[in-house]
């Protein structure tokens, strides 16, 4: 099973790039389901609720933030039992795929996972993430993680203009150097930069290599 998040969005385009993957024997066939709203502008007005933790610092002007933690939640209690009893699914095997703030959130449920020690979904793709949400929370979330086991497969990407403005300079091999220096037990992590790659054209590309690398043998 790969979870798409921001459904709307991405789905089709997800779709059609993983039965050419899936043809070649790059990914498994598997089951996509896209996690979205009842239309666009329902979806650019609550996924900064959804997606981000903590609530938002004033300077980022979001009128709803901070929920991603209920958002696990309901991941993890209400939407995975519900799919894994309808459908033939393989949990140890399923991944969940964010981009931009999304992927943001696809960090933050795995490292919510770390914290917890429990481990529902184990292949995280996150595209393009808001590293730098809250002033780097998610490194200091990270950082308070010590001495954890982590049954994670980890793939983060970025686009090279991601990284041009003065925030985020460096911020994905910042985040990649300290994750190593923990040396979590049992955590598969890879990166990537792609070269003259925006924002948003980094997307596909993140999901795809990313799917790539936690369902390679």
């Amino acid at each position: 099973m790969i979870i798409i998040l921001d459904g709307n969005a991405f789905f089709e385009s997800v779709v059609s790039e993983l039965k050419f993957n899936t043809f070649i024997g790059l990914i498994p066939k598997s089951i996509i389901i896209g996690i979205g709203y009842k239309d666009f502008s329902t979806m650019d007005s609550l996924r900064s609720r959804d997606y981000t933790y903590p609530t938002a610092i004033p300077e980022y002007e979001m009128d709803l933030s901070g929920g991603a933690a209920k958002f696990k939640r309901f991941i993890d209690t209400e939407l995975i039992p519900k799919l894994t009893r309808e459908h033939k699914i393989d949990i140890d095997k399923s991944a969940i795929c964010g981009h931009s703030l999304a992927g943001y959130f696809a960090l933050f449920y795995g490292l919510k996972s770390i914290e917890d020690n429990s481990f529902t979904i184990k292949n995280i793709v996150s595209a393009s993430p808001s590293l730098h949400y809250n002033h780097r929370f998610i490194f200091d979330m990270e950082e308070k993680l010590m001495n954890r086991s982590a049954e994670l497969k980890l793939y983060i990407s970025m686009g090279a203009e991601d990284m041009a403005d003065e925030e985020s300079i460096g911020i994905l091999d910042s985040f990649e150097k300290q994750i190593q220096g923990r040396n979590y037990m049992g955590l598969s992590l890879k990166t990537a930069e792609f070269t003259n790659f925006g924002h948003l054209d980094a997307a596909i590309p993140g999901f795809i290599k990313g799917l790539t690398f936690v369902f390679e043998n």
